[in-house]
């Protein structure tokens, strides 16, 4: 079995410029984890043309967020979520 090393960076660049998604997006991460929430919304904005990048860490943070979600282009989830903010 053959592993493929590609970075983060490398494959959302790749994913969003080959289907010609390069215009400004807002973009929404739901993420407990506070550190990967931070690394994920840095690669969106050096490789994304972003508009707006909202991190939000729980699942009730979410539920505050959700009137807005026709906003966003993009949505990355956790499926794991606290209910901590």
């Amino acid at each position: 079995m053959e592993y493929c090393s590609i970075s983060w960076e490398e494959m959302v660049r790749s994913m969003f410029y080959s289907h010609g998604l390069n215009t400004l997006m807002n973009i929404l991460i739901i993420e407990d984890d506070r550190y990967l929430a931070s690394q994920i919304g840095e690669v969106f904005e050096k490789n994304i043309l972003t508009n707006r990048i909202k991190i939000v860490h729980s699942y009730l943070d979410f539920l505050d967020e959700l009137s807005q979600v026709d906003s966003y282009d993009i949505i990355l989830t956790d499926i794991i979520l606290s209910n901590e903010p």
